[in-house]
């Protein structure tokens, strides 16, 4: 009938021109089908959106609660609390340590009444931080302070003993250690919860 093939859009002008109120018809039912079908996947996507949103609220909530616990496990204090005494305590037996190492250029036995008050009150120093719970890092600096084997207060109090006067220049330098040995204890007591009030 026809000699060349028929393209898609005449057939389709060929049928609104003859059928133009099929085409309305059919555009009222599509509409209104598509509306229902709009409807029904809005519904469905809104449902899928909502089990999406709760299964993710879900899971927000574990991150926070573990966060939570975390949190809350790791603020405990692993470590004692401020003490205004022990703070105290080693700001005041840092400078009578430091003043009574300048009088070793003298003999020991001169000094020797002062050097065991001291040596008394570093071990006191030493029982109330053991004594204190969760303060094993600060017990531990002041143990190491009165070791006679180690290059601190107590070693070099045994050093003066045995050699009864010190050179300068070494005093010098053992001041130096003790110093820095007693601000780290000053520091660690300080930094604790509670002595951000010191300064």
């Amino acid at each position: 009938m026809y000699d060349k093939p028929i393209l898609l859009d005449q057939l389709v002008s060929v049928h609104l021109r003859y059928f133009p109120f099929k085409l309305a018809s059919l555009n009222r039912a599509a509409s209104l089908n598509g509306a229902a079908s709009l409807n029904r996947a809005a519904s469905l996507n809104r449902a899928a959106s909502l089990n999406r949103v709760t299964s993710l609220n879900k899971t927000a909530a574990q991150i926070v609660l573990f966060a939570f616990c975390f949190v809350l496990v790791s603020c405990s204090p692993t470590i004692a609390p401020f003490s205004q005494v022990a703070y105290e305590m080693a700001v005041d037996l840092k400078v009578d340590s430091l003043r009574l190492m300048d009088a070793a250029e003298l003999p020991f036995a001169a000094s020797a009444t002062k050097v065991k008050n001291l040596q008394i009150r570093t071990e006191k120093a030493f029982e109330f931080a053991n004594g204190r719970p969760k303060n094993e890092h600060s017990a531990e600096q002041w143990r190491i302070m009165n070791d006679e084997d180690r290059y601190l207060l107590a070693g070099f109090f045994k050093r003066w003993e045995s050699e009864s006067t010190l050179s300068r220049a070494f005093i010098v330098e053992a001041k130096k250690l003790v110093g820095k040995s007693f601000d780290a204890i000053i520091g660690l007591e300080s930094g604790k919860i509670g002595g951000a009030d010191v300064q």
